[in-house]
């Protein structure tokens, strides 16, 4: 998945992405990354069986959060 805002071209878009995800690794969250079609995406592995919706919700919550906040 990745954060999106209208008006944001594809490269500020990767670049804005690529942002979230160094700020999420900081914050303790530690979600990977891809880039698909020219894309940066970060992604997600659930692997742990002690993952809980919470978790996903958290996360989220988060990059949406540090999006809003990115200029």
């Amino acid at each position: 998945f990745r954060y999106i805002r209208d008006g944001f071209s594809e490269k500020k878009l990767n670049e804005m992405n690529a942002d979230i995800l160094m700020h999420l690794w900081s914050g303790g969250l530690i979600p990977s990354y891809t880039t698909l079609y020219g894309k940066y995406t970060l992604r997600v592995c659930i692997t742990n069986h002690r993952s809980k919706k919470s978790d996903f919700d958290h996360l989220v919550k988060e990059v949406v959060r540090i999006g809003q906040n990115l200029k």
